[in-house]
């Protein structure tokens, strides 16, 4: 591309730096129009799922039940909250042959550096064609480590503490704690796939969890190569806590085996805050509904902080 902007081999200060940010702006942008037009059926199905859950409401079905959890021990859970943290684990399990195919590629790249080097010599990281190669490597390495700094412990402690923090200072009134069994429409034939056929618990006054959402689809048969996520659902007493709470542990796995696999397996805890009075009714809601909602039925996985 710099070779359609001049023709001298000659780095050419701001005019070179700008079109290079251009570049990378023009990429960004592209990015974001891919999301968008990927996300244009997510929209419908969420659409599609508020709209069965309206109805459900509208005719008080037994399968929703609302209820409203108060200001005051909505803050006292955030300020709980803030103390765990964010909790989540991902643990990844490479084969010998995956593993040694990584140790050769990073040796291939430096033996293919250290030959440019040799033959086109250092004076070639003096032209205008390695000003932007080096750019362009320098750009994609600091958004690497970007990205690896988002998935630190710290970094997400600090985004949920952040978020509950302006949660709490905008908090007014009682906050809504929604649980919605999404029953098969057998009249109509198969439930409609994807986000349409889930089923929600979600906290807080905004539109399908406007604060904090968990979302339960069928259980299907562990497929090799597959992505499995099951969400385990419980309710913790107060113990040492400023009341009882409902948990979630979503556990994600994908299992590739063969000579090259990789076994994948993501954890992560949410908490949901429930007044007293509540939880023998959210209890037996939940046991009628065990299979859906994993209740009480999770298996023996401890989360390990990383």
């Amino acid at each position: 591309m710099y070779l359609l902007t001049d023709c001298q081999d000659k780095f050419r200060g701001i005019s070179d730096i700008l079109l290079v940010v251009s570049f990378v702006c023009s990429l960004f942008a592209f990015y974001f129009f891919f999301v968008a037009v990927a996300s244009s059926s997510a929209i419908a199905q969420y659409a599609s799922l508020l709209s069965n859950m309206a109805a459900h409401r509208s005719r008080t079905d037994a399968n929703i039940l609302v209820l409203e959890v108060s200001a005051d021990r909505t803050r006292r859970f955030l300020a709980e909250e803030e103390q765990n943290g964010a909790e989540i684990n991902v643990q990844t399990s490479r084969s010998g042959c995956l593993q040694c195919v990584r140790v050769w590629y990073f040796l291939y790249l430096a033996v293919v550096l250290a030959i440019g080097v040799y033959f086109a010599g250092f004076a070639f990281f003096a032209t205008r064609a390695a000003c932007f190669a080096i750019g362009f490597v320098l750009i994609f390495v600091l958004l690497a480590i970007y990205g690896r700094i988002c998935r630190t412990k710290a970094y997400l402690d600090h985004q949920k503490n952040k978020k509950n923090r302006q949660w709490a200072q905008t908090l007014e009134g009682p906050q809504q704690l929604l649980l919605f069994y999404n029953v098969p429409n057998l009249m109509e034939g198969a439930n409609p796939g994807g986000v349409a056929a889930n089923s929600v618990i979600a906290f807080g006054n905004g539109q399908l969890g406007g604060e904090s959402c968990a979302f339960f689809e069928a259980t299907r048969e562990a497929t090799p190569g597959a992505v499995m996520k099951t969400t385990h659902t419980r309710i913790l007493a107060a113990q040492g806590q400023t009341g009882d709470v409902l948990e979630f542990k979503t556990v994600v796995e994908r299992q590739n085996p063969g000579v090259f696999g990789a076994d994948v397996r993501a954890e992560a805890v949410a908490r949901m805050p429930l007044e007293a009075h509540h939880v023998v009714q959210v209890r037996e809601w939940l046991r009628e509904r065990q299979g859906i909602f994993q209740f009480e039925i999770a298996p023996d996985v401890e989360l390990q902080q990383p």
